[in-house]
């Protein structure tokens, strides 16, 4: 979150993310981050705790996520295909203090919560569906609009937890503990995609003043994997845009049009399941 946010203040005006209709600036997903992490605090919600996002790729995951480091807790990947005890799975394991999803997942999320105490947070995303909470829930642009933008959080440490949820594909999901600080430099190359890691935050917001690494970037797998949420972070390392296709499914048609519509540098792939129908439409 310090980086993001010394990045924002030099490219203030740098478009951040492109999702669907959606076009933040770097100063604007700062600031509804902002709004989203005073919510999640005046719920109780603090360092070291774990809520879930349970969501479609969108603009508000990505809110979510910084929003949850600014405050020092962890976003939790939620595989928005579980039904309601993969879910309670992952409420227990992962001791979910809050959640964030769409409207439509209510049903799953309510059979999860059964006989389990309230969360502390349940935020709802519109999606034109009609369903119901069976606890206190609100709306997620309405629970921006109640609070702050104000960027008056405590400081925080490269110590601080990023947890990542395995797939489950070889038993139950395990959170993968990373500190801030290992996932830079393992995960996100270093601030410098392409080349020699930097050396200090001064150098890595110099880069992204100055244009050096910037790219636009397309993750064309979920942020429930791994590997789209690391292709945002390095994106936003860079001052660069992050494009995305919003929505459960991955469409090779419409990640094509976006690469012409929003001028694509980088996308990443997760296997032949997606690399071979994006060449089957080329």
């Amino acid at each position: 979150a310090d980086l993001y946010e010394a990045i924002a203040d030099v490219v203030p005006d740098n478009i951040a993310l492109a999702s669907g209709d959606v076009h933040h600036t770097y100063a604007d997903l700062d600031k509804r981050a902002n709004r989203l992490a005073h919510y999640f605090q005046s719920r109780g919600i603090g360092a070291g705790d774990h809520v879930g996002l349970h969501l479609f790729n969108g603009h508000e995951f990505v809110e979510a996520i910084l929003a949850l480091f600014k405050i020092r807790a962890v976003g939790i990947n939620v595989n928005y295909r579980f039904v309601g005890p993969e879910v309670r799975y992952m409420i227990e394991n992962a001791d979910l203090k809050g959640i964030v999803t769409q409207r439509r997942f209510l049903p799953v999320i309510n059979e999860a919560l059964e006989g389990l105490d309230p969360l502390q947070a349940l935020l709802v995303i519109e999606d034109g569906t009609d369903c119901v909470a069976s606890q206190e829930s609100i709306e997620y642009e309405s629970a921006l609009a109640q609070c702050s933008e104000a960027r008056d959080f405590g400081p925080r440490s490269g110590k601080d937890l990023y947890i990542i949820y395995t797939g489950g594909t070889t038993g139950m999901p395990k959170g993968v503990m990373w500190r801030h600080e290992d996932v830079f430099f393992s995960g996100l190359q270093g601030g410098s995609p392409g080349g020699d890691p930097v050396e200090s935050p001064e150098q890595l917001i110099e880069q992204a003043k100055e244009g050096w690494y910037t790219v636009t970037m397309l993750p064309c797998a979920p942020f429930i994997h791994g590997a789209a949420q690391w292709t945002q972070f390095i994106c936003h390392m860079t001052g660069g845009k992050l494009v995305l296709q919003n929505g459960p499914s991955f469409d090779p048609k419409r990640i094509l049009s976006l690469i012409a519509e929003e001028d694509v540098s980088t996308m990443s792939l997760v296997g032949d399941a997606m690399a071979i129908p994006l060449v089957e439409e080329l």
